[in-house]
């Protein structure tokens, strides 16, 4: 196989890699935003939200 086959390959998963961590960071902040919901309005206090904070949050979705 040519070297610049096996470079472009390699430089094609690092890529795959980079893109796939993006979105599971994404959805991470995606559940995490819609665990606010499930506070109640003691733990969003302390936290220093309000529950319309939380409904905002939640309202983002995965980006």
């Amino acid at each position: 196989m040519p070297k610049q086959l096996l470079s472009w390959m390699k430089s094609g998963d690092r890529l795959l890699l980079r893109t796939w961590a993006r979105v599971e960071a994404a959805l991470a902040r995606r559940r995490e935003r819609r665990r606010l919901l499930g506070l109640d309005d003691h733990l969003l206090k302390d936290i220093g939200l309000s529950r319309c904070d939380a409904h905002r949050e939640a309202g983002k979705g995965w980006h």
